[in-house]
């Protein structure tokens, strides 16, 4: 009530422009920062999984939203690593199999929740231990001691 909603989608491989279809804004590929500010300004942020069954990967993007604090609803099918991460972080997530029943009713709770004020975030993510491991400094310095760890063992191998 009184508050603006709608869907933002980008890299949509057929959105060559920006677009505005009703409530949803379609872009095409944008840079990283404006899609983290964006992402920034969600209530809620939806995954798609692989929605395949046994499926062991989980999408990159999912590292990057994990940080932000933000409620995910995640598309997927079971057993799904997606899933399991996000339960393992203790990230608060909708989850629904990749059916019209399944994605109507998830629909109807997030909104009763947005409604109600009751998604959990303050606009400050408030993230576990677990889920500081993945943001970007963190990240960044893991990489950063991988790849100095392989020149000293190219080093010494010389």
């Amino acid at each position: 009530p009184g508050r603006d909603h709608g869907a933002l989608s980008s890299g949509d491989a057929d959105a060559n422009k920006e677009a505005d279809q009703g409530v949803i804004k379609r872009h095409g590929p944008i840079a990283h920062e404006d899609g983290v500010r964006l992402l920034k300004g969600c209530d809620v942020i939806l995954i798609v999984g692989n929605c395949i069954p046994g499926s062991v990967q989980v999408p990159a993007k999912i590292y990057e939203i994990i940080p932000l604090g933000k409620p995910v609803w995640l598309i997927d099918e079971l057993p799904s690593p997606s899933y399991d991460l996000l339960r393992w972080l203790g990230v608060e997530f909708f989850f629904s199999e990749n059916r019209q029943e399944d994605i109507a009713q998830t629909i109807s709770e997030i909104s009763q929740k947005w409604q109600n004020n009751s998604l959990k975030n303050s606009g400050a993510p408030v993230l576990s231990q677990k889920a500081r491991e993945f943001d970007r400094e963190n990240l960044t310095k893991k990489l950063h001691h991988l790849i100095q760890a392989a020149i000293h063992k190219t080093d010494s191998a010389s």
